[in-house]
């Protein structure tokens, strides 16, 4: 994907690049290379994978001198009430290649060439400076620095860092630590001088911050300069790295996108791009339940600030897995939520830090069946269903009898789920004390979801003679869900409760989406239509109908005022996957209904090219015109669009 300039700023700040190392760290910057976030980095490191990110590198400062002395200063940076320098004027071009973000300069007669990718496997990212032009030039490097959790700021001195500088037949290497980081980071230059000269760069300005309501504000240390001399055609790698030069095997540029992994070549640029994206949140897990774990893959949410959570990974396994055929990683990832679970249930998500696991999702363990379903049916694995019989059976077991958090079957087959102060199903936004949206009861997708388990359950029982009652309970849970209908509205309660709750969101898609829905054919019609009339947009679905008096049709301000809006208007790209799903169920797989969807699906596709280059947000306002919001590169949203459009292939 290739942007060509002349460049107005807001054209190259307002997108992103951001390509990944399969560990959960990642490098990532705005397209001219100014850092808009606390999230940007050239090497933001996951020290404890995919958990504990670091922001070790910000970025490298890049001045190019011609032979009369002319120094052009190639970097943007934006500082209280300036931007200084503005290096974005000499940007000419942009492509994002792969897993690769590639920038290329030209400054009066020179003109310079800058190639970003990560190593697979490890904390280390290389950037390849090559001289495109015809006349000689001298490139001065000099990195801005830092040792602090991707989520913060630094303070103004607010860490010592040391420094040892040593020579490699390569070329100069620095060794930068802290106390509280005694391994440090390295950086190294396969050629040229260093120069030690050390500085405070105080007061980066974050203009994303700023408008999330947080602390905008950063301060990076530079330790000095390299300068290199590049003739025309040549080229230096600089290597930032949490290894040191001895145990790094090579210097040659390795991408995560391996030579194997499938592209439809018959298909649009975009959605060539997101296959590769797919590979970007499949990362290795180091610990399960405190324990190590060898090649334990997982799922990162979203970039750049999620970690693996367990209802996202499962949603976003078929797309990410099983459409682009890594059927090897989605059985190694069900493995690892398998090895997790208690007392039935998944893991909402793995701590961050990396010490534990949170299980406060009533929906987690039940997509994880789903997701078994989906990988048997795309794989015919059959060994694998087997191996995971017993998680199988203890995920019913406990919603029938009761787990964690108030979640158990009701005498009806529904299945209740009422923790007070606990935010359980995927509208989890919460702020303090405050759940935004609890939906404390019966949700209308838990118990749609419920059914679908039980249904595969019961075939899985029937095939390999597995005990249980599962088609009897089934049934059960069929007759009893026809109370979600509410027929003067013509679709489905959201919650049934003490009273049902008649808001209109998108979580009644899910009765008519999956595998086995629990709605006659009226039904699901009614439901994919009052979807269709309140809540579809060109970039999802709305999460409520603007007619209600608590829709928020804007997601600004500060965390109060962004999580009030969260579920309650907040377009969601991902619901785009079962609305697709449930309009092809109820109108039939023709093709005029697998072209009505592509179409639909196109605005994603050109959303591409904004905000998160070659990938898709995880939120979109209510209003038109529906701008991006929340993550850049979401997992589900990018799975869920690849999945439906593979299967609306003519």
């Amino acid at each position: 994907m290739r942007f060509t300039g002349p460049f107005h700023l807001e054209d190259v700040t307002e997108r992103e690049w951001l390509v990944t190392n399969g560990l959960g760290g990642y490098a990532s910057a705005t397209l001219c290379g100014m850092n808009t976030r606390r999230y940007h980095g050239l090497l933001v490191a996951a020290l404890r994978p995919p958990g504990q990110r670091t922001l070790l590198v910000a970025k490298l400062e890049e001045t190019i001198t011609d032979a009369a002395g002319q120094e052009y200063l190639l970097a943007t940076n934006q500082y209280p009430g300036t931007l200084y320098p503005q290096g974005y004027h000499y940007l000419t071009e942009f492509e994002l290649d792969g897993n690769s973000a590639i920038a290329r300069f030209t400054a009066g007669t020179l003109a310079l060439e800058k190639r970003v990718v990560m190593v697979a496997g490890e904390n280390t990212t290389l950037l390849r400076y090559r001289n495109t032009g015809v006349e000689a030039l001298t490139l001065t490097l000099t990195p801005l620095v830092n040792a602090r959790d991707f989520h913060g700021e630094m303070a103004a001195n607010g860490v010592f860092f040391q420094l040892a500088f040593e020579q490699h037949k390569r070329g100069p290497c620095v060794h930068v630590w802290t106390d509280w980081l005694p391994d440090g980071f390295w950086l190294s230059a396969d050629g040229g001088t260093w120069q030690e000269q050390t500085a405070w760069n105080n007061d980066m300005t974050y203009s994303w911050e700023q408008r999330r309501g947080l602390t905008a504000l950063d301060n990076h240390f530079s330790p000095g300069h390299f300068t290199l001399a590049l003739l025309p055609g040549g080229s230096v790698t600089i290597t930032l790295s949490t290894l040191p030069p001895a145990e790094r095997p090579t210097l040659a540029p390795a991408v995560t996108v391996a030579e194997e992994d499938y592209v439809p070549a018959d298909e649009p640029l975009e959605i060539q791009q997101l296959f590769r994206t797919a590979h970007s949140f499949l990362v290795r897990r180091g610990k399960v339940n405190n324990e190590e774990v060898t090649h334990g893959k997982t799922i990162i949410a979203g970039y750049h600030w999620f970690g693996d959570w367990g209802r996202d990974t499962m949603i976003a396994l078929p797309g990410l897995c099983l459409t682009t055929r890594r059927f090897a990683d989605a059985a190694d990832i069900l493995r690892t939520f398998a090895a997790a679970r208690r007392h039935g249930l998944l893991p909402n998500l793995f701590l961050d830090s990396g010490q534990g696991e949170a299980y406060n999702a009533v929906d987690a363990s039940l997509w994880f069946i789903y997701a078994v379903d989906c990988y048997q049916r795309a794989t015919g694995d059959f060994a694998l269903v087997q191996e995971l019989q017993p998680a199988l059976e203890e995920i019913i077991q406990c919603y029938r009898e009761g787990t964690d958090f108030g979640i158990h079957m009701d005498r009806d087959g529904l299945i209740v789920a009422a923790a007070p102060g606990w935010q359980l199903t995927w509208m989890d936004a919460k702020v303090d004390d405050w759940v935004v949206t609890p939906r404390m009861g019966k949700p209308v997708e838990i118990s749609a979801l419920w059914y679908n388990a039980l249904r595969v359950m019961e075939n899985y029982a029937i095939q390999f003679r597995w005990p249980g009652d599962y088609g009897d309970l089934a049934e059960r849970v069929r007759k009893h869900f026809a109370a979600f209908w509410n027929p003067r509205a013509g679709c489905l309660y959201d919650v049934l409760g003490e009273t049902p709750d008649e808001h209109v969101r998108p979580n009644q898609i899910f009765a008519v989406s999956l595998p086995h829905s629990p709605l006659d054919l009226h039904q699901a019609r009614g439901v994919v239509s009052t979807v269709e009339r309140y809540l579809l947009t060109p970039y999802g679905l709305r999460t409520l109908a603007p007619q209600d008096s608590d829709y928020i049709g804007q997601y600004r301000g500060n965390q109060w005022e962004r999580d009030g809006a969260y579920h309650r208007g907040t377009v969601w790209a991902w619901l785009m996957g079962p609305y697709v799903e449930a309009y092809l169920r109820v109108h039939g797989h023709t093709p005029a209904a697998k072209s009505l969807c592509r179409t639909l699906l196109k605005p994603l596709l050109a959303h591409t090219w904004d905000a998160g280059v070659g990938s898709i947000s995880e939120i979109f306002e209510g209003n038109p015109p529906h701008l991006p919001c929340g993550t850049i590169s979401q997992a589900w949203s990018v799975a869920e669009i690849i999945r439906v459009w593979d299967q609306c292939r003519l």
